[in-house]
């Protein structure tokens, strides 16, 4: 996986409990990986540590490149989504689309697993500016928030720009069915994988590349 983040590229409510969620802990095998833009393939290994409630910590181990470091979710019955980057230092988020209204559920690396809420609102063509109109977030000393999302079609992707007070945090994300995938922080990527059994089949993207890569995950005995 070259997963470049600053080097070169490589690698809604949630319906789960937590003994569900904490199933899918353990070590996968990379059995196919394929880079964005096509720029070859990878394989490698990759890491799930259950958190807590659907939330997992990710480690992608991979045979050319640096190792990457994430953190995400299970959304419905058989998807899980994650952001990425060399450090860990990310947070993500899943929209479900109705309209110009965003309904999103967030972790970022520094909520220790807990979980926020937050609704945007928009134009329906999924481009442009979205208002944060509500919000709630596991920090106790800062409840709620206000901001405000941009969103912006990038080839099959979309690149994201979250303005949370004084603080700006650039992402990129992935369009699944009705659903908003995104990935913020330094150099940040995003993936979601479809689960059937013990095999995963992902897609992910990194922030400036127009196009996805590919990732197929087998459980290791």
């Amino acid at each position: 996986m070259i997963r470049n983040f600053g080097w070169l590229v490589i690698s809604g409510l949630l319906l789960f409990t937590a003994p569900a969620a904490a199933e899918l802990t353990g070590a996968y095998k990379i059995t196919a990986g394929t880079n964005p833009d096509n720029m070859g393939s990878y394989t490698g290994r990759v890491d799930f540590e259950y958190v807590r409630g659907d939330v997992h910590r990710v480690l992608w181990m991979l045979e050319s490149s640096p190792p990457a470091r994430g953190l995400g979710f299970l959304v419905e019955s058989n998807m899980f989504c994650a952001a990425f980057n060399p450090a860990g230092d990310v947070g993500l988020a899943v929209y479900s689309i109705e309209g110009g209204t965003l309904t999103g559920q967030w972790v970022d690396h520094t909520t220790d697993g807990y979980t926020g809420k937050e609704v945007l609102k928009g134009s329906p063509s999924l481009e442009g500016t979205y208002t944060i109109v509500s919000s709630s977030s596991p920090d106790p000393g800062e409840p709620s928030y206000a901001g405000s999302v941009e969103i912006h079609k990038n080839g099959e992707n979309y690149q994201i720009r979250r303005i949370i007070g004084e603080k700006t945090y650039e992402g990129v994300a992935l369009l699944k069915g009705r659903k908003l995938i995104v990935g913020w922080g330094p150099g940040a990527g995003v993936i979601y994988y479809n689960i059937k059994d013990n095999n995963l089949g992902g897609w992910w993207a990194i922030r400036g590349t127009p196009s996805m890569g590919t990732e197929t995950l087998m459980r290791e005995e």
